[in-house]
C-alpha cells in the first residue's frame, strides 16, 4: 500500500497530524479508495474514528454547557446567600443599636424625674418635663424603628411623614 499510493499515506499523515493540533474536519476521501480493498476499509475505518471523536466531543462540549449553567446558578445562589448574611447581619447590628439607644434614654428619663422631684422652681420643673417630653418622643421613633421588619433605602422624612411604615430607612 505504501509503494502503490504514497499520496494517500501522505495525505492520512497530514490528516492524523492536523487531529492531534486540534483540527477536526469532515470525512477523509482517499484517492482510488474505490479500487483498493485496503483503501477502502482504511477510509472506512478513519471516518469511523472521526465520526466517534466528533461524538464524544459534541458530548463533551454539552457536558462543559451543563457545568457552565449549573456553576452560574451556584454563583447566583451564593451571591444570594451572601446578600441575605448581610442583610441579616445589618438588621442585627441596627436592632443592637436602637437597643442602646433605649437604654441611654431610660437611663437619662429616670435621671431627669429624680431632677424634677428635687427640683426647687416652676421654671426649672417645666424645662426638664420638655426634656422628658422630648425623651419620650425619641423613644416612641425608637419603639417604631425595632418593629421593623424590612431594610429599604428611603429618606428619614418619608419614615417620619408615615409612621404607619414598618420600613427603616438608611
Amino acid at each position: 500500500i505504501l509503494k502503490k499510493f504514497p499520496r494517500n499515506i501522505s495525505h492520512l499523515r497530514n490528516y492524523i497530524h492536523e487531529i492531534t493540533e486540534g483540527t477536526l474536519r469532515g470525512e477523509i476521501l482517499l484517492e482510488q479508495s474505490d479500487q483498493c480493498e485496503d483503501l477502502d476499509y482504511i477510509e472506512r475505518g478513519m471516518n469511523q474514528i472521526i465520526d466517534e471523536m466528533a461524538s464524544q466531543i459534541e458530548t463533551i462540549e454539552e457536558k462543559y454547557r451543563e457545568e457552565q449553567k449549573l456553576r452560574k446558578m451556584v454563583e447566583k445562589r451564593n451571591r444570594a446567600l451572601l446578600d441575605a448574611e448581610q442583610y441579616r447581619a445589618t438588621v442585627q447590628s441596627v436592632g443592637k443599636t436602637f437597643g442602646h439607644l433605649g437604654d441611654s434614654l431610660t437611663i437619662l428619663r429616670m435621671r431627669l424625674l429624680i431632677m424634677r422631684s428635687q427640683s426647687r422652681s416652676a421654671r426649672d420643673t417645666m424645662e426638664i418635663n420638655e426634656s422628658i417630653s422630648g425623651l419620650d418622643s425619641i423613644g416612641e421613633i425608637l419603639t417604631r424603628l425595632t418593629d421593623i421588619s424590612e431594610l429599604q433605602t428611603e429618606s428619614y422624612r418619608e419614615l417620619v411623614e408615615s409612621p404607619d411604615q414598618q420600613k427603616l430607612a438608611i
